[in-house]
């Protein structure tokens, strides 16, 4: 129902910014298992609101960082295309995170869970 929907973006939106950083931070400490981690409950969240786009840049950060050696000299060779991957998803994070907050009725805030 609409009111499921609207409760489901809006919470999307407000996690993007902690997502964000998160996804940041494990790139920044070359953690390539933390890094597929949070691209795969991205690419789990966008999905589940629709946000194709962004779902296919979290999976093929997922699948990228999934691939990565996790040896410290495997990681370093890995970052630069993680580093290109997560800069596109993060892109479309932002972008759908605005455009949610763009269409939520004024003042519209999602309940809080009990």
């Amino acid at each position: 129902d609409s009111d499921l929907y609207l409760e489901l973006i809006s919470i999307f939106a407000a996690e993007a910014r902690g997502r964000r950083e998160a996804l940041e931070a494990a790139l920044a400490a070359r953690e390539p298992e933390t890094l597929r981690r949070l691209a795969h409950s991205l690419r789990g969240g966008a999905r589940t609101i629709g946000a194709e786009p962004l779902a296919a840049a979290a999976a093929a950060l997922e699948k990228a960082a999934g691939e990565a050696d996790s040896s410290e000299a495997g990681a370093a060779s890995a970052m630069p295309g993680l580093e290109r991957l997560q800069a596109a998803a993060l892109v479309l994070l932002d972008s759908t995170a605005r455009r949610i907050g763009q269409r939520l009725p004024p003042g519209y805030e999602a309940p809080q869970p009990e």
